[in-house]
């Protein structure tokens, strides 16, 4: 079942990818079970041919921003292989509605952004990857155990491959199981650090409504201080709003 998901990817990642996923035999194993027990009664998300889709919009070398989250969206016709992202038409769910909002209130300039698609995001070098990268129906997280060692293993020799090149790479860590994930890329506190350093870490709460209200995520300003962030080491900057939701001077739309 993996195999096809692998045949999907058309980018440099897809060798990496295979190097983890070797490493760690199990994830292969476990979800081919899923699929044989699961396939007949309920469906499971994202389709196999968009699991690894946060891998299939740019190489390796053009990786400038890295944003982890949780599990794919467990409704029918959400997920779409991205963290966060929604196919377009699609309703928004609460904590995309919460990051668009947070982009609307950092760039002033833009009208309300209503498509929940963010591979305009992830075609700029930014890498949207969930804990988890399947889901069965309705039942969030129980695939949690499956990948659970994939996405740190996979952060881990990014960040140390852009170590040895000299490439700052910024870390958007939103909630607790975000950060997780760094703690889990090695066992002890030193070589975590070697790991991160060179790299630029922001965190702040989960954007869900919930978290958000309480940690005042809408405090943060994760999209501006990371433009500013790769503007200094020479970088493009991300473009985190369509540029056909700028106002014009006269008020109106381009």
């Amino acid at each position: 079942m993996l195999e096809a998901a692998l045949e999907s990817i058309k980018t440099d990642w897809k060798p990496l990818i295979q190097e983890i996923l070797n490493k760690y035999p199990d994830i292969a194993l476990q979800l081919k079970g899923e699929y044989q027990k699961y396939e007949k009664v309920t469906n499971i998300y994202p389709p196999v041919d968009q699991i690894f889709s946060a891998f299939n919009h740019f190489n390796q070398s053009d990786l400038k921003v890295i944003i982890i989250g949780q599990d794919p969206y467990h409704q029918n016709g959400q997920a779409n292989g991205l963290a966060f992202s929604v196919k377009e038409g699609v309703k928004i769910p609460p904590s995309l509605r919460n990051i668009l909002k947070k982009i609307q209130l950092e760039y002033v300039q833009i009208r309300p952004i209503k498509n929940g698609d963010l591979t305009y995001l992830a075609k700029q070098g930014v890498l949207l990857i969930n804990r988890t990268l399947t889901v069965r129906d309705s039942q969030a997280n129980c695939h949690q155990k499956i990948w659970d060692k994939f996405t740190p293993a996979l952060i881990r020799e990014v960040l140390l491959k852009n170590n040895k090149l000299k490439n700052s790479i910024v870390l958007l860590l939103w909630g607790q199981k975000a950060v997780q994930v760094l703690k889990d890329m090695a066992p002890d506190l030193e070589k975590k650090k070697e790991i991160i350093s060179g790299h630029h870490i922001f965190t702040s709460c989960h954007p869900s409504p919930l978290a958000a209200t309480r940690g005042k995520w809408f405090d943060n300003t994760h999209f501006t201080r990371t433009n500013i962030f790769l503007q200094n080491i020479g970088k493009e900057q991300i473009e985190w709003y369509p540029k056909s939701l700028e106002y014009n001077l006269f008020g109106e739309s381009e």
